[in-house]
């Protein structure tokens, strides 16, 4: 029987819902040989709770979307604006989404490249700020702490915009635990990542 989350690596997303849950920190995301992240236990620290284990999408098969979340709606949509599809990976969809969200007073969560040129799921609440997470980026994102912070801004009562691959969704999901009327989440269309 599996104790901890470690056992997974073959199976591994690299969604970081086992790291953000784990009460004790002792959890890691660490670089394979060919840059992907998994997940990595101190056993010394670790006190056995499980709860890595129960945030696991591929454990808890919470990746099948739809089916067991039967409230999911799909669209597809491009911007009005050229403009901005122009500026766009995919018609400009998450402009006029996140667009809503800003005007609700509400905060983004998706990734952009850092000054490393490393893809980071960060937090912007500005249209400025916002444009640096349009367009795709083909690789694995470092997550960071990214779901606590989500929570923290749900419990304040903020809309909250998160996007990310389905299986970054699913972990945030079983991160959470609960539905939230103002959260959105938005997945795309992924058949896994190329390593960084």
């Amino acid at each position: 029987m599996m104790s901890t989350i470690s056992l997974v690596k073959e199976h591994c997303f690299g969604c970081s819902a086992c790291k953000q849950i784990c009460p004790v920190s002792c959890i890691s995301l660490e670089p394979d040989s060919k840059g992907f992240l998994y997940p990595i236990v101190d056993e010394l620290q670790c006190i056995g709770c499980g709860l890595c284990l129960q945030v696991c999408p591929y454990i808890t098969d919470q990746s099948l979307g739809a089916e067991l979340y039967p409230n999911t709606l799909v669209y597809a949509a491009k911007h009005e604006d050229r403009t901005i599809r122009m500026q766009s990976s995919s018609g400009g969809a998450f402009t006029a989404i996140s667009d809503y969200v800003l005007e609700q007073k509400g905060v983004i969560y998706g990734v952009a490249y850092d000054n490393t040129m490393t893809a980071r799921h960060i937090r912007v609440d500005s249209p400025q700020q916002r444009d640096s997470l349009r367009g795709s980026k083909y690789v694995q994102s470092d997550l960071g702490d990214t779901f606590k912070e989500v929570e923290k801004d749900l419990n304040l009562d903020r809309t909250v915009l998160f996007t990310g691959t389905p299986c970054q969704v699913a972990g945030l999901r079983n991160y959470l635990q609960n539905e939230y009327e103002k959260l959105l989440l938005v997945d795309l269309v992924c058949y896994g990542v190329p390593s960084p």
